[in-house]
């Protein structure tokens, strides 16, 4: 069973650890000097391929959580260039529900991060109340 206490779990950077698994196992053109992982390695045209690694395989919290900042990243490109796409954004919002104990730290993190798109800003605030609103139950 899944814990309910979203706002207890803190979020973390992406490890070295993790952001080498993900380099490999996504192909991602990483030179390992990468000092913002998640920035530098976002790609809005792979947000589908990095949201079907995330159900597909079995990953630990600290990959999964890492994964999770660099498909949240990957949406601020999309929406900066105007190419946000609303299913993909459903489908994300519908795995951060199935696993809140691992996104809402992120989203949490993203939030107080703040978006350069208000339109992105403005879902994750949501999702974030959302989450908030399941732990509390």
């Amino acid at each position: 069973m899944f814990e309910k206490h979203v706002s207890r779990k803190v979020y973390r950077y992406p490890s070295s650890r993790a952001a080498q698994f993900l380099n490999v196992a996504l192909c991602l053109n990483a030179s390992g000097t990468e000092q913002d992982w998640e920035l530098e390695l976002s790609n809005a045209e792979r947000i589908d391929e990095f949201v079907a690694f995330y159900l597909e395989q079995e990953l630990d919290f600290e990959i999964k959580q890492a994964l999770a900042s660099l498909i949240i990243s990957s949406f601020e490109d999309a929406d900066w260039h105007c190419e946000t796409n609303a299913q993909l954004w459903t489908c994300f919002r519908g795995l951060a529900h199935s696993e809140p104990h691992v996104f809402g730290a992120v989203v949490r993190y993203w939030v107080w991060l703040g978006s350069r798109s208000t339109c992105l800003s403005g879902q994750l605030n949501e999702l974030q109340v959302e989450l908030y609103a399941y732990a509390i139950k």
